[in-house]
């Protein structure tokens, strides 16, 4: 019998509010299906078991441009306008 691999990202859970109204939270794994990943940034790779939501954050969190941007942030060209197109490094091994 084989176990479903399951997500292993941390999750914030909110707990309610103290007595003095201070919100409490904690920390749980995911615990949804998953499958294992590779997620590569500009100098390492690292391999995850991520369900879906937390593969695609991770992707996006790792995603430098060739230019050293990430994802979002964009060179202006000379007359102040964003130069849309962002291509990512791909590590080497």
């Amino acid at each position: 019998m084989t176990g479903q691999m399951q997500c292993t990202a941390t999750v914030r859970v909110s707990n309610g509010k103290d007595n003095e109204g201070k919100a409490l939270y904690c920390h749980k794994l995911c615990k949804r299906g998953g499958s294992e990943i590779e997620v590569g940034g500009t100098l390492t790779t690292a391999k995850a078991i991520l369900c879906a939501k937390h593969a695609a954050r991770a992707k996006a969190s790792a995603f430098v441009s060739e230019r050293g941007y990430p994802l979002g942030k964009v060179e202006k060209d000379d007359q102040g306008r964003p130069k849309v197109s962002q291509t990512q490094i791909k590590p080497l091994f």
